[in-house]
């Protein structure tokens, strides 16, 4: 966005502000965001870390404990699935990436996935090292495990 011209201590000036973001960091602000309104409208107070080399995005406080939150940006698959792993993105110097384990490190997953527009709960005891989400019901008569997704819509904590 350009601003006209001003007069700043009698000189003219123009500003010209320029946002450039990548697609990945947009979809994480996107999640994050919709997460911690989605925990806030459940009634739950959320803080953010200074740092954003930990393994967790966000931090929930609660009746007197706080719960470490990974947050996640997920699309459907094309089984019409959320698949998210339990791990941080980390970058280095000259191009170098590492994606760091961190299950251990964080109390909840939360994931918002853009088709539904909902954000999904998942506490770390219910998951190894990822979550697989099934959205849509399968066909096949067989049994399969899984987590009901309705029973993910609210955050549980304790």
């Amino acid at each position: 966005a350009a601003f006209p011209p001003g007069n700043l201590g009698g000189n003219k000036t123009t500003c010209v502000i320029l946002t450039v973001m990548y697609s990945t960091h947009k979809n994480g602000d996107i999640g994050l965001t919709k997460i911690m309104a989605d925990i806030v409208a459940q009634g739950y107070q959320v803080l953010l870390p200074v740092s954003g080399h930990l393994s967790f995005d966000l931090v929930v406080y609660n009746n007197g404990k706080f719960y470490r939150v990974q947050a996640k940006f997920r699309a459907k698959n094309s089984k019409g699935c959320i698949d998210a792993q339990a791990r941080k993105h980390v970058s280095y110097v000259r191009g170098k990436n590492k994606f760091a384990q961190c299950k251990n490190d964080i109390d909840i997953m939360a994931i918002y996935c853009p088709d539904t527009d909902t954000c999904y709960y998942v506490n770390a005891d219910q998951f190894d090292q990822g979550v697989w989400i099934r959205l849509n019901p399968h066909t096949s008569k067989r049994q399969y495990p899984g987590l009901d997704v309705m029973s993910l819509k609210k955050l549980k904590l304790g």
